[in-house]
């Protein structure tokens, strides 16, 4: 008989998207499977829809819990999870119907740790973008982490903790940091990168990631950002210390970010209500300048000279574009 798979689905305010997104995993044709609803304190009708599924369908177990965001939500399906593979769902997204059948034979046949898939970037328009690896593309550890921080395949398809299968035996320690609202993610995956032994590869975009405009990733500037970039610069020190040979692509992706986000502080006006975070960061992008700027764009460099010598020139340089 093939062995159980958690899959681990964080939901908070998502009655639009929830019904798809539980069926897709329900009809998933690798059966032996647990699906673990954790209901985050949403203020909608997702609470009420994960327990009619539970109704209706055994292998579904739902936890309700007050808001602490999608971290601690993934961590306690994770000391829930009985199963010896384990997986995450986003509760907006959907899965094709052999995705866990497809990442499981991979896994058993190959005895990797990680098993990871293509996926389908769909926004609510009904465009979409599929990201998928071909026979060339090295999974290898050394590999990943060398190219997880610059622009290509192997960044989109490990940067999120979706669409792949983890063994539980190798990542059983291991959580998603909540002190961080953003980039927790990221963290997590560098972790269970560093964990596993060997990483295996499954061609074919089975995983479907909704672009919605009020999500966490798409929505407007918000001051988590400034979390994010605390989570990414923890990566760039676990770089430095641990892998050389990737530290130059993740102070680069680092540069940008903060380059980035110090900018929209400015043009958002929120310069006074993160007066030490600005300060200290816009000393970061000065003491590298040399090093990093030259790899940016034209349209970057000229941000960089406006946010150290005229705010103002940056404002009206957002506004007309």
């Amino acid at each position: 008989m093939s062995k159980l798979i958690s899959i681990i689905v964080p939901v908070y305010k998502v009655e639009q998207y929830l019904d798809r997104c539980i069926t897709s995993i329900l009809n998933q044709t690798h059966t032996n499977i647990e699906v673990i609803l954790v209901d985050d304190g949403s203020p909608d009708n997702s609470g009420a829809i994960c327990d009619k599924y539970a109704k209706l369908d055994s292998r579904v177990k739902v936890i309700h819990k007050e808001n602490g965001g999608v971290s601690s939500a993934r961590n306690l399906g994770l000391e829930l999870a009985k199963g010896e593979y384990f997986g995450f769902i986003d509760s907006d997204d959907y899965i094709e119907p052999n995705m866990y059948e497809s990442l499981y034979a991979e896994i058993e046949k190959s005895g990797a740790d990680m098993a990871v898939c293509g996926f389908k970037q769909v926004r609510v328009n009904g465009d979409s973008k599929v990201n998928d690896a071909d026979d060339s593309v090295d999974f290898s550890k050394e590999n990943i982490i060398k190219n997880y921080f610059t622009e290509g395949i192997i960044k989109e398809l490990m940067y999120a903790p979706v669409n792949k299968l983890y063994k539980k035996e190798t990542f059983i320690l291991l959580r998603f940091d909540t002190k961080y609202a953003l980039g927790e993610d990221i963290l997590y995956l560098l972790s269970c990168i560093e964990k596993s032994n060997k990483i295996t590869y499954v061609k074919g975009a089975f995983y479907n990631y909704i672009i919605r405009e009020n999500s966490a990733m798409t929505s407007s500037f918000s001051l988590k950002r400034l979390d994010y970039i605390y989570a990414i610069r923890e990566i760039e020190k676990t770089c430095e210390n641990s892998y050389s040979y990737a530290t130059q692509s993740v102070k680069t992706w680092v540069y940008r970010h903060v380059l980035n986000t110090v900018r929209q502080l400015i043009v958002n006006n929120k310069i006074k209500q993160c007066s030490a975070f600005y300060l200290e960061n816009k000393k970061y992008l000065k003491e590298n300048k040399a090093k990093y700027l030259k790899k940016l764009s034209l349209n970057q460099k000229i941000d960089y000279f406006l946010i150290m010598y005229c705010h103002l020139l940056l404002k009206l340089k957002v506004k007309l574009s």
